[in-house]
């Protein structure tokens, strides 16, 4: 790395760690959410009981609750409840971690800049100060959620793809197929994740090699899913992958207000469902889950298990409505913050103002998101008529953009903000690339052609 660039790269880590260090002075507590209790009863039960045969469940993909297992084993918290001052102590590790996380995340994304895209070194630094400044990211770090995780994943990802069409290696092939399955083992939403990104590769290079070695990696990342689930069938009667993914699409059942009638052979839910919609009750699928049967999570899960039968029949029944009222979400899940992660401004502590006027400003910063609606249809088609490696890693950046909005708006009910952030980055990427590229540089160009 040229002496310049290594320096850069020193002080936009000095700034990353320090607002770091500051937003820990401002909240030192270890934070929690709703889905921290289930990771961490997971984990818990997966380490401190040596219950290893839920490794693979019906309740949530492993590899978070095994992060937070892991913590409180090697810290002698195993069995703490939540909250407790052991859990505390415990979990301590987890959040350094994941403090650390973030930094390595803003250095590959330094590195993708300068060596991958060749950006300007100046151009490189301010916009990786600019993401380690984000609190819509670095804010997650405190919290035990897979966000920070997620963000790393996603970022390496891209990291691994862009060196594979800069050079085609098994070698960086076969870290890519064990990263895709770390992501499937983090958030299940990622298991499509290969099939939109490595045939955009095989396009580029048009190679028998590549599309050979493309079409074996995918082969071989596909029984990953099929075996969890089918392990999940044998083991607790249930064809799925997480019980979490199907209750948020039961969400967006909820949500639109879907005509249940199709999902008749799924009695319980039909007829649950019916009456909810009778009495106007929430979209919130937990609440409607919990309000007909409170024990559905202990002793009601074989009524879980029909759930993603009955939201199939439901959504396919209904798919024009189903995907046009899902569309319309894309603008307000593009400028969502969520609510988790905003600063209370109180008069004790003088950093909230701080934190919660920078929150403030990335929140409306966001809105620059909205352009990938012109941008993405541009680079696809930029792509198809000349798949060059430019155009290629703009596919590239922009199909992972697109990916998380379109798997967290049509998959989930809410938190929008919340799931998309970890692509903020790379978003940010995109859109700056384009805003650019459709106002000053597309002025500059003009001038030149003028100008001969």
């Amino acid at each position: 790395m040229p002496k310049k660039d290594f320096i850069i790269l020193i002080l936009v880590i000095i700034f990353a760690a320090t607002i770091r260090y500051t937003y820990f002075l401002y909240k030192p507590e270890v934070g929690v959410s709703a889905d921290t209790y289930g990771y961490y009863k997971l984990g818990d039960e997966i380490m401190a009981q040596g219950k290893y045969g839920k490794i693979i469940n019906d309740d949530r993909t492993p590899l978070y609750p095994l992060i937070l297992g892991l913590s409180a084993v090697e810290t002698g918290g195993s069995g703490a409840q939540i909250m407790s001052l052991g859990f505390l102590h415990s979990m301590r590790p987890v959040i350094l971690f994941q403090y650390l996380a973030g930094l390595l995340s803003i250095v590959i994304l330094f590195v993708i800049l300068r060596r991958l895209l060749k950006v300007n070194i100046f151009i490189t630094g301010l916009f990786t100060a600019f993401c380690a400044g984000n609190i819509m990211l670095f804010a997650w770090e405190n919290l035990l959620l897979t966000e920070t995780w997620a963000f790393l994943f996603l970022v390496f990802s891209l990291y691994l793809l862009l060196s594979l069409l800069h050079k085609w290696q098994l070698s960086t092939l076969f870290i890519l197929f064990l990263t895709f399955c770390a992501g499937f083992l983090l958030k299940p939403v990622f298991i499509f994740l290969p099939f939109a990104t490595l045939p955009i590769l095989v396009f580029h290079f048009r190679n028998k090699m590549v599309y050979f070695s493309s079409l074996i990696f995918l082969i071989l990342f596909t029984t990953l899913p099929v075996s969890y689930t089918s392990y999940n069938l044998k083991t607790y009667d249930y064809g799925g992958i997480s019980h979490v993914s199907d209750i948020n699409l039961l969400g967006k059942i909820l949500q639109f207000d879907l005509p249940v009638t199709s999902g008749k052979s799924s009695d319980y839910f039909y007829k649950t469902v019916t009456d909810w919609h009778t009495h106007n009750g929430t979209s919130m699928p937990y609440r409607f889950l919990e309000h007909y049967d409170p024990n559905i999570y202990i002793s009601g899960k074989w009524k879980l298990n029909s759930l993603p039968s009955f939201n199939m029949t439901v959504i396919t029944h209904n798919l024009p409505l189903y995907f046009v009222d899902s569309f319309k979400q894309i603008p307000q899940a593009l400028t969502d913050a969520s609510d988790i992660i905003k600063p209370d401004v109180t008069s004790e502590n003088q950093l909230s103002v701080f934190f919660s006027n920078l929150f403030m400003t990335y929140k409306d910063t966001q809105y620059v998101f909205l352009i990938i609606f012109l941008a993405y249809p541009l680079t696809f088609f930029l792509y198809l008529s000349k798949p060059n490696k430019k155009n290629t890693s703009l596919m590239l950046l922009g199909t992972l953009c697109a990916y998380q909005i379109i798997l967290s708006v049509f998959f989930s009910y809410g938190e929008f903000g919340r799931l998309i952030s970890v692509a903020q980055p790379i978003l940010y990427c995109f859109s700056f690339y384009w805003l650019w590229k459709l106002t000053i540089g597309a002025v500059f160009t003009l001038l030149r052609k003028t100008s001969r």
